[in-house]
């Protein structure tokens, strides 16, 4: 009974109303684009952006979320379904290239595109940058004692996933390139980056399928079945899906934005 009670699932409402908001505000920006200037980021781009929104309710909808409090492995995959699955596909819908197409030309052309164009809109949303945040964030929830803090503070959770989907987002963002602002990434800085990232889980992932003790105040001390030796066991689990399931989604998802992928009338639009 008291295992069972460690698991608490309720559906999501909170989230429903953040991504519910989101689906209206790109529904509604691209009607009021496309009356006043006709022009579209296509199906391809639109199909991305409903596909983040989906996967996004899913991962926070179903027991993966539920589970993330009692489960390291969990907790993991969480967190790389928001990096690697729900951020690239959300920057892939060109959220930004709507909404300026959607907005009055002088808002648009005295505020958003300079604002965009701008040093402090330029340097976080460079690549290096956006990966090196990225590092930050993902090993201080492995590695520091904000890892405990947010297993169990639902503010710090909160806190942690938005940095995830931020930095996430300003990552893919960079690489794709369909919005403002835009960055030159070459061919082999595409490729150093994803080496860096897929190093970097490949490391971690060792690391911890090589510990001999359970690593997390919060899962070691819970009570059977999840605490203790099962803590050690998800922790090895957790090791095994950031060097295989890590570097997949790495693959995937830099693939997925690659130049190839620069398709629909907002490249022309933005251009200049």
């Amino acid at each position: 009974m008291l295992a069972t009670s460690m698991v608490h699932y309720a559906y999501p409402m909170d989230w429903t109303y953040v991504i519910g908001a989101v689906a209206l505000a790109y529904a509604w920006s691209l009607r009021r684009a496309g009356k006043r200037t006709g022009a579209s980021p296509g199906p391809y781009r639109i199909a991305s952006f409903s596909a983040s929104l989906a996967i996004l309710l899913l991962v926070f909808a179903t027991p993966i979320d539920a589970y993330a409090g009692v489960s390291l492995f969990d907790h993991t995959v969480e967190h790389l379904l928001l990096v690697f699955v729900v951020a690239p596909l959300f920057a892939l819908g060109a959220p930004v290239g709507v909404l300026l197409d959607a907005a009055p030309p002088r808002l648009r052309d005295r505020v958003l595109v300079p604002l965009l164009r701008s040093r402090a809109a330029s340097v976080p949303t460079h690549p290096a940058v956006a990966v090196g945040a990225l590092l930050l964030v993902m090993g201080s929830t492995l590695f520091t004692p904000l890892s405990n803090a947010a297993m169990t503070n639902g503010n710090l959770h909160l806190l942690q996933h938005a940095l995830l989907l931020v930095i996430g987002f300003l990552l893919w963002h960079s690489l794709a390139g369909v919005d403002l602002p835009r960055h030159r990434v070459r061919l082999g800085v595409r490729l150093a980056l994803m080496v860096l990232l897929v190093g970097f889980f490949a490391s971690v992932g060792v690391a911890l399928l090589l510990t001999r003790v359970p690593l997390y105040h919060a899962y070691a001390t819970l009570p059977p079945p999840w605490g203790g030796r099962a803590a050690l066991v998800s922790q090895h689990d957790t090791g095994g899906l950031l060097i295989l399931g890590g570097g997949l989604l790495v693959l995937a998802a830099t693939a997925a934005v690659s130049p190839g992928t620069r398709v629909g009338p907002l490249e022309h639009e933005l251009g200049g």
